[in-house]
């Protein structure tokens, strides 16, 4: 990857990490206290509000990730000049990994829960996915290909937390499919936003 295509390449991160890490703080800084006290005053309820939190983040996520995958070549278009248009392909490669942030609420409830090495685990496992999938995408299919590679080692991260939620006995599929269908309201609504802008190719 040359230079400029890096530049263009933050840029696409670099919208992509906003809506990341946004999630991220509000995660940290509302489910875990919350989460905490159930654990610590009514463990019973610990899976309904677990759920309570996983389902609003799931619902923005899955929306933003569906919006930004169909809106995401027009949006860089409208905003940058023709200089940058690689950067929205690169954001809507990138937006599928929103859909795992959802699982950042899980990660809280371990904490929680005492375990902050499951959590741990996930990140390792992720970063051991991360390298051969990274350079085996570039190799295959070059930036593309690399990004689909970074894309995947944010997505290990969902059924790696399934499986440790299920043995904790938090895991309730119902609630995890619930928020699935934002993600194609997103699609829906950026299509939409892209027909406004005139920029559907």
């Amino acid at each position: 990857m040359n230079s400029s295509l890096l530049g263009i390449y933050s840029i696409a991160f670099g919208l992509f990490s906003a809506i990341e890490q946004l999630a991220s703080r509000m995660i940290g800084m509302v489910s875990l206290p919350a989460i905490s006290e159930t654990v610590r005053d009514r463990p019973a309820h610990l899976s309904t509000i677990h759920y309570r939190f996983h389902r609003i983040i799931a619902g923005a996520m899955y929306f933003a990730a569906g919006t930004l995958f169909t809106a995401g070549h027009a949006l860089v278009r409208f905003f940058y000049d023709a200089r940058y248009d690689d950067a929205g392909w690169m954001l809507q490669i990138l937006s599928l990994a929103l859909i795992s942030v959802p699982s950042q609420v899980t990660h809280q409830t371990f904490i929680a829960k005492g375990e902050p090495k499951l959590a741990s685990m996930v990140l390792v496992g992720r970063l051991v996915i991360l390298f051969p999938a990274v350079l085996g995408g570039f190799s295959l299919f070059g930036v593309r290909g690399a990004l689909g590679g970074l894309v995947i080692s944010f997505l290990s991260a969902i059924p790696a937390t399934a499986i440790i939620s299920m043995r904790l006995g938090i895991f309730q599929m119902k609630n995890e499919l619930l928020p699935l269908p934002t993600f194609f309201v997103g699609l829906g609504v950026g299509y939409a936003v892209a027909v406004a802008l005139n920029l559907v190719d």
